[in-house]
């Protein structure tokens, strides 16, 4: 049972993050985004239970260029820090962003 717990805690967290982008920022998804982002969320939740963090070369450069799609990704951050305690990184920001930016590469 603790399994399906994580992981609907994962996806609550991960809708709520599509919500914002689709409602707030109005951007247009692929339903694909929903597995994407879940199976996302769990990796970051798993590496900092871990006691692990990853740097992001490209943080800067996403949030000049991509601002849309960073603030996404600082929505999901703050939330994640919100929802589990766990303190994550501004560059989890970018990787965030990264995410929404190839969902809709295609449309």
């Amino acid at each position: 049972m603790r399994i399906k717990r994580v992981l609907n805690n994962n996806v609550v967290i991960a809708e709520d993050v599509i919500t914002y982008a689709s409602k707030e920022k109005g951007l247009e998804l692929k339903e694909l985004i929903h597995i994407t982002l879940t199976d996302h969320i769990d990796g970051v939740l798993t590496r900092l239970k871990k006691g692990i963090s990853l740097s992001n070369q490209l943080t800067m450069e996403i949030s000049r260029v991509y601002d849309t799609e960073f603030q996404i990704g600082l929505y999901a951050v703050n939330l994640l820090r919100e929802k589990t305690g766990c303190e994550v990184l501004r560059d989890e920001a970018a990787f965030v962003a990264m995410h929404f930016l190839n969902n809709r590469m295609d449309l």
